[in-house]
């Protein structure tokens, strides 16, 4: 059994390990939700705001598009 600073240190891993996977997987769900709902057209909220699926052929902040 792992006692003092190293099991907090282990646990602290475990952590933001488990928080990295969750997010992970929280961004793939809703990248697969936008394609599919939006695939077929913006969705309209409120007022001005609607929803709208498009793509960044580019690398951080569109770096490197024509």
């Amino acid at each position: 059994m792992i006692s003092g600073e190293a099991g907090r240190r282990a646990r602290r891993i475990r952590v933001m390990l488990v928080v990295a996977l969750a997010v992970v997987i929280a961004d793939q769900v809703t990248k697969s939700l936008a394609v599919s709902r939006l695939s077929s057209g913006p969705i309209h909220l409120i007022g001005p705001f609607a929803l709208v699926l498009s793509y960044n052929t580019g690398v951080a902040f569109s770096i490197g598009t024509a």
